[in-house]
């Protein structure tokens, strides 16, 4: 029955798409999709060596970049790249993430990019090689029907953060009460 599962899991996994783009005017949005894809990606990859987040609001190290994609994974089946704000990464790095995305797999075939950007100022190209190859996703920020549901979900993440936390700090890790309203 175990087997089933794993295999079932690796299944899914296999079936991502070499990549996605997801365009939001709300960064928050955009986090919010990238915890959602670390939550589907538990248990199937090695966060440790085979998830790795490039923020394009900070200077991204091509050296490191290109040693992370070329190295393959000894612990999972695919790589997973998240590059933030690609709107602010340098053309160059830009052209190589279309040139890889762009290989049909040569190079890069256990790789899956997960591309944010908050704005549509990048290589078109890019958008482009994404189309092709993957997925773009155009978020929108919750509106004022939805965005009272929104903000009670990440309330109540942000108290249960907060109560366990506590507990660690209080030495007690699986306390009754974190239980019982978690």
């Amino acid at each position: 029955m175990k087997a089933d599962k794993l295999k079932k899991e690796l299944l899914k996994l296999e079936e991502l798409a070499p990549c996605y783009l997801y365009i939001s005017t709300s960064d928050s949005v955009l986090e919010d999709r990238i915890e959602s894809v670390k939550k589907f990606l538990k248990g199937k990859i090695n966060f440790d060596t085979d998830f790795k987040i490039f923020n394009g609001a900070e200077e991204i190290d091509e050296g490191e970049f290109n040693n992370y994609i070329s190295t393959p994974s000894l612990f999972s089946l695919k790589k997973i790249v998240v590059i933030k704000y690609i709107e602010k990464v340098s053309a160059s790095l830009q052209k190589k993430v279309i040139n890889l995305i762009s290989s049909n797999g040569k190079g890069s075939a256990n790789v899956i990019f997960i591309i944010t950007a908050l704005k549509q100022k990048f290589n078109p190209a890019l958008l482009d090689a994404v189309r092709k190859a993957g997925k773009v996703i155009q978020l929108k920020p919750p509106l004022s029907g939805s965005l009272k549901k929104w903000l009670e979900e990440r309330l109540i993440k942000a108290i249960l953060i907060k109560k366990l936390l506590l507990s660690f700090k209080k030495g007690k890790i699986f306390p009754a009460s974190l239980i019982a309203t978690g």
